[in-house]
């Protein structure tokens, strides 16, 4: 991992504890998930998954398929954001 944007990606989940758990979260998942269902997992306030998810799509760090509905949406982990995750895991 020594490329500049990778590290830089790293940087931004580990500043924040709320992004590290639910990327980590997210790379266990086999499909798609909603946030309520992180929330039970990682035992964090749905308000707080709901933001920090809405961040790591944003860093494509995460992928939501469906980001037109106002209930239900679904989020998966993007290859990049899975090198991240096996990288805090390590």
């Amino acid at each position: 991992m020594k490329d500049k944007k990778m590290i830089e990606l790293l940087s931004y989940v580990k500043l924040s504890t709320y992004r590290v758990k639910v990327l980590l979260a997210l790379n266990n998942q086999k499909k798609f998930v909603l946030a309520s269902e992180l929330s039970k997992i990682i035992d964090i306030r749905i308000t707080h998954i709901g933001a920090t998810l809405k961040e790591l799509t944003e860093k494509k760090l995460a992928y939501c398929p469906n980001p037109d509905v106002k209930r239900g949406k679904l989020y998966e982990i993007t290859d990049i954001g899975k090198e991240i995750a096996d990288y805090l895991e390590k």
